[in-house]
């Protein structure tokens, strides 16, 4: 399931990014990125690429809050079988429009990539997000 359609996020206002008991608010810079893994093959001829599945990953700057860095501290956990957990994420925007129907509003299932704290010299912190959705995109 893709994270939203890039025409409903390129024209939305007020994009918010939610995590389930952590609301991130004041979203701002959000990227969303389709790409494909690569399996290189060494083979007699030379190097021979082949492609796997669809990946999404999505990249946004976040108001930091106590809640929201507890919430990642504990999403960015590897567990006994060295993966990271999937967490259900929710992306809501209001249309430029003003027409209901053209609003975002999606929830995915995604891991916790990375995250950065940010302290900015004049302004409250943030932090950028990195998201990879499960499933890839469509």
């Amino acid at each position: 399931m893709a994270f939203g359609t890039s025409a409903q996020i390129i024209n939305s206002a007020r994009v918010k990014i939610l995590r389930v008991a952590a609301e991130v608010s004041l979203t701002s810079d959000v990227k969303v990125r389709r790409t494909r893994t690569v399996d290189r093959v060494n083979t007699r001829a030379g190097a021979i690429d082949t492609f796997r599945w669809k990946l999404e990953e999505v990249e946004f700057t976040a108001q930091l809050t106590e809640l929201l860095l507890t919430q990642l501290q504990t999403d960015s956990t590897i567990d006994a079988n060295s993966a990271m957990p999937f967490n259900n994420w929710r992306i809501n925007g209001l249309s430029i429009s003003g027409s209901a129907p053209d609003n975002t509003d999606d929830t995915v299932s995604a891991t916790l990539l990375d995250f950065e704290e940010l302290a900015p010299e004049n302004g409250s912190a943030q932090v950028r997000i990195k998201l990879r959705v499960a499933g890839g995109a469509d």
